[in-house]
């Protein structure tokens, strides 16, 4: 005699998950992305002054961990080499107060215009003589963080500068030298404390960088020099 199989227990239903909600970022969400957050000259003053503050009191961690998307310091660090270049072709006795506003704008502007030509002649051929001697960064890194090296001893430079011009008989001269010379060794030593945190060369590897972009520099110079004599042009 066969007897009915037993009910089997009913079966619940598995669970639904309720269907995903599509998330669209609010107008405020993209509002309150930061300055911080944008590259190249959009920069909010506080990192502004964190970058500079880094590359005064620890300028080797600062190299490092240098971020090549920032680039305010760096444009200023040309800004400032490019005016005490202008500040320097110009004597004190050819400005009066007559002159004194137009002489301030060309300058400025003769300062603006040379970011990228300071650019180019300081961190492009630096960067070439890095590469000679086993660098690898790519050329804008380079170009970024010479000009990051340049910022304080560039600021010295050209306040020295500004003073040898507008305040002429009131800083003494040997003030106006001793401040020169501070600022071409300061920056010598970060230029070459940012050629060994980018590449990392020792210091020894990262100081001939400059030894070979000065003795390019000085044969170029005796080449164009000799030609020209040849030519009959000097």
């Amino acid at each position: 005699m066969n007897t009915p199989d037993p009910p089997l227990p009913p079966t619940e239903p598995p669970p639904t998950e309720p269907p995903p909600t599509e998330s669209h970022p609010s107008e405020t969400t993209q509002d309150e992305t930061t300055q911080d957050e944008r590259p190249g000259i959009h920069q909010s003053p506080a990192s502004v002054l964190q970058d500079t503050t880094d590359l005064l009191l620890q300028p080797l961690a600062f190299f490092r961990d240098l971020d090549t998307s920032r680039m305010v310091v760096p444009v200023y660090g040309y800004f400032f080499m490019s005016l005490t270049q202008g500040l320097q072709g110009i004597s004190a006795e050819s400005i009066s107060s007559d002159n004194l506003p137009l002489v301030s704008v060309t300058i400025a502007m003769a300062a603006l215009l040379g970011i990228p030509v300071a650019a180019l002649m300081i961190g492009g051929i630096l960067h070439v003589t890095a590469s000679f001697l086993g660098g690898r960064r790519p050329m804008p890194h380079s170009i970024v963080a010479i000009g990051a090296a340049l910022f304080w001893p560039g600021l010295l430079s050209s306040i020295a500068s500004l003073a040898s011009v507008m305040l002429v008989g009131l800083v003494p001269i040997d003030v106006l030298v001793t401040a020169w010379y501070a600022a071409a060794l300061w920056a010598l030593a970060l230029t070459t404390t940012a050629m060994k945190a980018l590449n990392g060369f020792s210091w020894v590897r990262a100081f001939s960088v400059w030894l070979v972009y000065l003795g390019s520099l000085t044969v170029g110079g005796w080449l164009i020099i000799t030609g020209s004599r040849a030519l009959g042009l000097i």
